[in-house]
């Protein structure tokens, strides 16, 4: 089962990489531990990520950095890097739809999938 809403910390910081991406979809497991996928537009682009957290600072990169603005900012700028890029929305959906069909695939591709992005057929445009 998935939840609609960012993992715990990670809203503030994904927002911050790029203030021109519109995040514009989240889905999340919904378990103490797991991935997030987070879909976002700039002008023409498409972009998605994917976070994985834990319920500890053991296992979840904010949880370990939470208090500390250096550490905070390293982790901003790793999850930019992870960023994948789209020029269409159909190209960002074909990465989903092979993600969901990986053995290590996590149920938010799949939910992604199924919930059609949330947007609109065809637009491709801003």
């Amino acid at each position: 089962m998935s939840n609609y809403k960012w993992p715990w910390g990670y809203e503030g910081l994904v927002k911050g990489i790029d203030p021109k991406i519109k995040w514009v979809y989240v889905v999340s497991d919904n378990d103490y531990q797991g991935d997030s996928l987070a879909i976002g537009r700039k002008g023409k682009k498409f972009c998605r990520i994917v976070i994985g957290w834990g319920s500890c600072s053991g296992c979840d990169a904010y949880q370990a950095a939470e208090g500390n603005a250096v550490e905070l900012e390293k982790l901003k700028k790793d999850l930019a890097r992870n960023i994948l890029w789209f020029t269409t929305r159909a190209k960002l959906s074909n990465s989903l739809r092979i993600e969901s069909t990986s053995s290590f695939a996590s149920g938010v591709f799949k939910q992604a999938l199924a919930d059609d992005l949330e947007m609109p057929k065809g637009e491709d445009k801003p």
